[in-house]
């Protein structure tokens, strides 16, 4: 779901709402009665780096991703007295296809023409970015290494691209990182 705030439908941001945040809570509600019941269990949500930053033309898709790292940390400490994991899993530019469906999304989004220069610049900073991404295998190997741990970590950053953003962001102020991120979509 890529477009700008202003130039995204509400249906379409329902859409992604419904799918990555509703979609997700009610799979858990639906296994939790069983986990709990056997003491063990482990989920996995995937999120992505932009659950914890965000850019420009990416803020629905990001709130959404921001809601799912909201709910996987409330999740984690709720169920952790029940002996059940649960693990984020954060992926950077993984090579799958998706930037073809998002980048026809912003295509078809109906932001106002004052954006169309920060649109192109996105396009392009997304298609470079797919171009060094990794193939989705280091996802599946994430996802099997978490849940293969005696005692996985709460979040796993996967990709080449994906750590040094989220590790930026945190060390950075607000002033900084806005800089950063508009020198990249510029």
């Amino acid at each position: 779901l890529y477009g700008t705030i202003e130039g995204l439908t509400d249906a379409q941001v329902r859409h992604a709402f419904d799918v990555n945040v509703f979609g997700l809570g009610n799979v858990t509600r639906a296994v939790l009665p069983y986990m709990r019941a056997q003491h063990d269990g482990t989920i996995v949500n995937i999120s992505s780096v932009v659950g914890k930053v965000s850019s420009p033309v990416l803020g629905w898709y990001a709130a959404s991703k921001h809601a799912v790292e909201g709910m996987t940390d409330a999740l984690r400490l709720e169920v952790k007295p029940f002996d059940i994991n649960v693990i984020l899993i954060e992926p950077g530019w993984i090579n799958t296809g998706f930037e073809d469906v998002a980048l026809n999304t912003l295509k078809n989004s109906d932001d106002p023409d004052c954006y169309d220069e920060l649109k192109a610049n996105f396009e392009q900073s997304v298609r470079t970015g797919y171009e060094g991404g990794a193939g989705p295998e280091v996802v599946s190997d994430a996802v099997l290494k978490a849940i293969e741990s005696d005692k996985p970590k709460a979040r796993y950053a996967v990709g080449p691209q994906a750590a040094m953003p989220i590790r930026m962001k945190r060390l950075t102020t607000d002033g900084m990182w806005d800089s950063i991120v508009e020198r990249m979509t510029s």
